[in-house]
C-alpha cells in the first residue's frame, strides 16, 4: 500500500510504502515492511537506466526503512488515512492487528556478519512485534476482506464466519492514532502518549524504551462497534462509500451484494442491536440493500471496490473470470442491475477504480496480470458492437510471470501510475515481487494527440 509522499527529488518523488514479506519454510519471522519507494517522473530516465534493467535485478529505487515482526502472514494491510502512520493487517486469525508505524520498534538486523547469524539463531528475537491495537469479534478466521473509511478512523472486516463487522478506533484508543513519545526510528512525532480509554501503557524498561500499548484482552477486549448479519457465506470484500463513513458494500460467496447503513437497524436482516455506542455489545444491523445471484445463480463474488468520482458505480469480480460493471443507485435500497461484464483469464482477486478517472479501473487475477479496463462510452458501444474484440482492455500488466497477482493499488497523486506484489505460487525456486509500474500515456491519451507527438519523433 502507498503511504503519504515523503519528498520531491525533482525528477523523482520519495513515497512511503507498506508490504509485508512471507517465509514459506518458517525459517525467519512474517514481517510487515515500512519502505521509501523513489518514483521517477514521466519521460526522465536514461537511456542507460532503460538498456541496463534487467528483470530479475534489485531497483536501487526502494529502500527498507523499518521491519516488524508480525504475528503470522499478512494477507491485507489498509493504511487509516486520516492517521496514514496507522496501518491495520488481516491474519489467518480472527483478529485484527492495528499497528503505529512510527512509533514500533525497528526489528531489522543491523549487524552483520557472525554477530547477524548469532543473533538470527536465537528464538527470542524471532518473537512477534507487539501490536499497538488488537481488534476482536469474528468468530471464525477473518483472512481477507478488510477496508478502511477516508472520513473517520473506522475498520470494516469480514470474514469466514459470514459477518461483517466494523470498529471505530475512536472508541478504543487515543494514542494508538496520535503517536507515542520516545524514540521508536524513522517520523517518530515525540508527542506525548494519550491515555487509553481501555486498558493501560506498559511503562518503559530496558528492554522496551518506548512505552507500547498494553494488549487489550479480556475483560477489556476492543469490541466491534457495528455487527453486519446477513450473508449466508464467506464475506469475499467489502468497501466504504467514497468518503463516508456510514454506508458500506460487501460481497460473499453466496453471490449477492449487500449494502449495509450504519445509522440505522431496519433493512432485510436482522435489525436491532446495542445503540452503537461504543460499549460492549455490538449493535446489530441488518442490510438496506440487496443484489442476490449478482453474477449468476451460485457464483461467487470475490471482490468489489467503489467508484471514489460517481458513487453510482460498482465493479465486481467473480470466480468464473468475470468482472461486472453496476449501476449502483444514489439511494443505497438496491445496488442496481448488472451493466457489463469482461472476460478475464482467470479468477479475478481484486478490482480498484482509477483514482481520477471514473470510466478506468483495473482487475488482479490469478493468472499473474493485472488488467486495465476503460468502459468510456466510445470503447463500451465498439465492444457491444463487436466493432473491436475487447475493446475496453487498454493495457495487460504482465510482470508478475512467477506467481499470482495478491494485491495492487494506484498511485492517488502520480496518474497511471500503480504498485504491485505477487507471490511465489508457480515457481519454489523464485521469491514473489514488488512491482512499481506506470502506463506509458500514449496508451490512454486520446489517439489524434497521441499520433500528432509521435509525428514529431518522425
Amino acid at each position: 500500500r502507498w503511504g503519504p509522499k515523503v519528498e520531491d527529488l525533482g525528477y523523482k518523488t520519495k513515497y512511503r510504502a507498506y508490504l509485508s514479506e512471507q517465509v514459506l519454510d518458517g525459517s525467519k519471522p512474517d514481517t510487515l515492511i515500512l519502505a521509501h519507494i523513489d518514483v521517477l517522473k514521466p519521460h526522465v530516465a536514461s537511456c542507460e537506466a532503460v538498456s541496463n534493467w534487467q528483470e530479475r535485478s534489485q531497483a536501487p529505487h526502494v529502500r527498507i526503512v523499518k521491519t516488524i515482526y508480525h504475528p503470522g502472514e499478512v494477507n491485507k494491510v489498509r493504511e487509516i488515512p486520516q492517521h496514514p502512520e496507522v496501518v491495520v493487517t488481516h491474519t489467518d486469525s480472527p483478529q485484527l492487528y492495528v499497528w503505529n508505524m512510527d512509533q514500533q520498534p525497528n526489528r531489522r538486523p543491523q549487524s552483520a556478519g557472525l554477530a547477524a547469524a548469532a543473533s538470527s539463531s536465537s528464538s527470542s528475537s524471532d518473537a512477534p512485534s507487539r501490536p499497538d491495537l488488537v481488534l476482536v469479534g469474528h468468530e471464525d478466521d477473518a483472512p481477507f476482506p478488510l477496508a478502511c473509511s477516508a472520513a473517520q478512523p473506522r475498520v470494516g472486516s469480514g470474514g469466514n464466519d459470514q459477518l461483517v463487522l466494523v470498529w471505530d478506533l475512536n472508541d478504543h484508543v487515543s494514542s494508538t492514532l496520535a503517536g507515542r513519545g520516545g524514540g521508536g526510528g524513522e517520523g517518530t512525532s515525540g508527542r506525548k502518549a494519550t491515555e487509553l480509554k481501555r486498558g493501560s501503557l506498559t511503562p518503559p524498561s530496558s528492554s522496551n524504551p518506548t512505552p507500547s500499548l498494553l494488549l487489550l484482552g479480556p475483560p477489556f477486549p476492543p469490541p466491534a462497534r457495528w455487527r453486519l448479519e446477513g450473508h449466508t457465506a464467506t464475506v469475499g470484500d467489502l468497501v466504504f462509500q467514497p468518503g463516508g463513513s456510514q454506508v458500506l458494500v460487501s460481497v460473499a460467496d453466496d453471490g449477492r451484494i449487500l449494502t449495509w447503513d450504519l445509522r440505522t437497524g431496519a433493512g432485510g436482516g436482522r435489525g436491532g442491536g446495542g445503540g452503537g455506542d461504543g460499549g460492549a455489545t455490538a449493535c446489530v444491523l441488518g442490510f438496506v440493500g440487496e443484489l442476490a445471484d449478482a453474477h449468476g445463480v451460485g457464483v461467487n463474488v470475490m471482490c468489489v471496490d467503489w467508484c471514489p468520482l460517481d458513487e453510482n458505480l460498482l465493479v465486481t469480480g467473480e470466480c468464473d473470470h468475470l468482472y461486472h460493471f453496476h449501476a449502483h443507485r444514489t439511494t443505497p435500497a438496491s445496488p442496481g442491475h448488472h451493466h457489463h461484464h469482461q472476460q478475464q483469464q482467470s479468477e479475478v482477486i481484486h478490482v480498484e477504480w482509477h483514482p481520477t478517472c471514473k470510466d478506468v479501473f483495473a482487475s488482479g487475477s490469478e493468472d499473474h496480470t493485472i488488467a486495465i479496463w476503460d468502459l468510456s462510452p466510445s470503447r463500451v458501444e465498439a465492444e457491444v458492437n463487436k466493432a473491436k474484440a475487447a475493446a475496453a482492455l487498454i493495457f495487460r500488466h504482465l510482470g508478475h510471470r512467477s506467481g499470482r497477482v495478491t494485491d495492487f493499488q494506484w498511485l492517488p497523486s502520480e496518474p497511471w501510475t500503480l504498485i504491485s506484489v505477487s507471490d511465489n505460487s508457480d515457481d519454489d525456486h523464485n521469491d514473489g515481487t514488488l512491482q512499481v509500474w506506470r502506463i506509458m500515456d500514449l496508451i490512454y491519451r486520446p489517439y489524434e494527440e497521441a499520433l500528432a507527438e509521435l509525428d514529431q519523433h518522425r
